[in-house]
């Protein structure tokens, strides 16, 4: 509590009353949240263009229990130093959807450090085409689930002059055995390219980001694909290294997991790069000394 006697996890309970202007923009962060279900107050921020105004919204909406501070945050050594983490209450739902609202609400059916890290990386996916005006278009609602392969987001694709697929993304917090789990992974998800599955949910290619938290794990992951994915295939895995939200600082509300290069067998990949219009006089990647390959 403050010198004032205020809790700030679990304020008063006060109906939601709604300033002038004010519903359209709730109802918008509600959105955003059913989105990305476990999301800290500055990604909000970077959202909506505001901060002051947002937070003052979003103090309402926690007073009238339609968002919560997720438990599990609570448990970080510095949590009342580090943004709000926000969730949506079952009321929360009610009031979005009697209020117009049709963001379906995505649920992470996965623990806490999972569930955060998605939703960090999917934010930042949105993030960054909003910041690039880049159109981002979802071609399913939820994951789609394949040959027991259940990607952490659904298929979606990136374009501006030029587009590029991704059957969605893996995070993989370094939990699971390389040799165990992660080869047969790696085999299902070579036979969904083979097969060409991701055309079912009108993708031309698709391309599988893997985001990891672990230097060391994301180059046996790059050593595995190469000795056990048919060369043909290599390019279509690409690997990114992240802190672990739930231990470290939290990552910065921009669109950096499509501005910063991501590894492949064989090189590197820029998106932003390879969305460019390309010419023949354009310069070649100095990452890869030739175009990022976006072809089937």
């Amino acid at each position: 509590m403050d010198t004032l006697g205020r809790d700030r996890w679990n304020p008063p309970l006060k109906p939601y009353v709604p300033g002038p202007g004010d519903l359209a923009r709730a109802i918008e962060i509600l959105g955003h949240i059913r989105r990305r279900p476990v999301l800290p107050t500055r990604h909000l921020g970077a959202f909506l263009g505001t901060k002051q105004y947002h937070s003052r919204i979003l103090g309402r909406l926690h007073a009238a229990k339609l968002v919560h501070y997720h438990e599990e945050s609570r448990r970080h050594p510095n949590a009342n130093y580090r943004d709000m983490v926000w969730c949506i209450t079952q009321k929360g739902d009610r009031f979005y959807e009697k209020h117009g609202g049709t963001e379906p609400h995505r649920f992470l059916n996965s623990g806490f450090r999972h569930a955060f890290g998605c939703s960090l990386i999917g934010a930042s996916f949105d993030l960054g085409a909003k910041q690039h005006d880049l159109a981002i278009a979802y071609h399913a609602v939820t994951p789609q689930t394949y040959d027991g392969l259940t990607p952490d987001e659904p298929p979606f694709s990136l374009s501006s002059t030029r587009s590029i697929d991704f059957v969605g993304f893996e995070f993989d917090r370094n939990t699971e055995s390389v040799k165990a789990v992660i080869t047969d992974k790696l085999a299902r998800y070579e036979r969904y390219f083979v097969q060409r599955h991701y055309e079912r949910h009108g993708l031309r290619t698709a391309f599988l980001p893997v985001i990891t938290t672990n230097e060391r794990h994301m180059r046996s992951l790059l050593e595995t694909v190469k000795g056990k994915v048919h060369p043909r295939l290599h390019d279509r895995f690409l690997f990114k290294v992240t802190v672990d939200f739930t231990d470290g600082d939290l990552p910065p509300a921009t669109g950096h997991i499509i501005e910063e290069p991501w590894l492949r067998i064989g090189g590197s990949f820029n998106i932003l790069e390879a969305l460019k219009p390309w010419t023949s006089t354009s310069s070649k990647s100095s990452s890869d000394n030739e175009r990022p390959s976006i072809s089937r």
